[in-house]
């Protein structure tokens, strides 16, 4: 079997047994000649064959007269799929899938066709959680409009900004195609707000300042606008720094 997943369906293999104290088998294997792909189809069908950024696999183990592998051939579905996952053609099948080997003959013939079926898109995106914001501000770090093709990536940017925001502790996107009505995704967010304010303290030494103290606190946030300040200070022997700050969201 793991000979045949590389290609190799006729080995030959003698075994042969050493005697001694310890007597040892040996095996000798002639892989014999591997098997070649014949004709190969890779397609896919459907919306997606009209969107560039949908990888079809082209790699040259997939092309006649390369040695089959069904690694390759498996990566080639799985990268398909992957495809699909990502951009959200949820309803896409495999309608032809066949690997066939003639071992006698050293070839194999491999066909894929992939029917994307239609493009799920992204519908508005809803906020869940006790927080004070607007909704304007929340709206507002939403990389996408509603209606826009569905691209897991922009899920992970919407995640992202709203990490970096600053503003919470928590955050769950959840965008599930099998919640889709007439191939429109609701995008849920929940949200936990972090606790307002936050403090630090430390203490360092260096050769070029000696011991040294910095402080910093921090109103994450103000208003519903989600402005926020705070300060941050660092004093040493040779220098003493202060430092004042007021954040508004653009």
């Amino acid at each position: 079997k793991a000979a045949q997943a590389l290609g190799y369906y006729q080995p030959q293999i003698d075994s042969d047994v050493k005697g001694g104290k310890t007597p040892r088998l040996v095996l000798n294997i002639d892989p014999g000649e591997p098997v070649h792909l014949r004709n190969v189809t890779v397609r896919v069908e459907g919306p997606a064959a009209s969107l560039k950024s949908f990888r079809v696999p082209k790699s040259a183990a997939l092309k006649p007269g390369a040695v089959l592998n069904h690694g390759h051939y498996e990566d080639a579905k799985r990268l398909i799929q992957n495809q699909a996952s990502r951009y959200g053609f949820f309803s896409g099948y495999f309608t032809r899938q066949k690997l066939a080997v003639d071992p006698r003959a050293g070839v194999a013939d491999i066909e894929l066709v992939y029917n994307s079926g239609p493009r799920y898109s992204l519908g508005k995106v809803s906020f869940e959680g006790d927080t004070p914001f607007d909704e304007d501000l929340l709206q507002r770090m939403v990389p996408f409009k509603a209606g826009a093709p569905y691209d897991s990536e922009l899920i992970a940017e919407l995640n992202q900004a709203l990490q970096s925001s600053g503003y919470f502790e928590g955050v769950r996107v959840d965008a599930a195609p099998t919640a889709a009505k007439d191939n429109v995704i609701p995008v849920d967010v929940k949200l936990d707000t972090r606790k307002p304010r936050t403090m630090g303290l430390g203490l360092g030494y260096s050769t070029d300042v000696g011991p040294r103290v910095k402080a910093n606190w921090t109103r994450h946030w103000v208003n519903p606008q989600g402005h926020s300040y705070g300060w941050e200070t660092e004093v040493s022997a040779p220098r003493q720094n202060v430092g004042l700050f007021y954040d508004i969201p653009l």
